[in-house]
C-alpha cells in the first residue's frame, strides 16, 4: 500500500480498513433495500389484480409466488 504524504503507515491502514467497513456496510443497506423494493413491487401487483377483479387468493398466488405464506 502506498502511503499517502504526511500519513503513518498506520493511520493509512486504519482509513483503508474504515473504507472498508463502510463500503461493507453501504452494500448491505443496498441489498435490503433491493429486496424492500421487491416486495414493494409484489405488493403493487397484487393490489392491481385484486383492483381487476381478481380473487384474493388467485391475486396472492399471482403476485406473489405459489409458495408465498404473505
Amino acid at each position: 500500500m502506498q502511503v499517502e504524504k504526511g500519513r503513518s503507515e498506520a493511520s493509512t491502514w486504519n482509513c483503508a480498513e474504515k473504507e472498508l467497513r463502510l463500503t461493507d456496510l453501504l452494500r448491505g443497506c443496498g441489498i435490503i433495500l433491493g429486496r424492500f423494493l421487491g416486495f414493494v413491487e409484489k405488493k403493487i401487483r397484487f393490489v392491481g389484480f385484486l383492483e381487476r377483479g381478481m380473487r384474493r387468493e388467485d391475486a396472492r398466488e399471482e403476485a406473489f409466488g405459489r409458495d408465498s405464506s404473505f
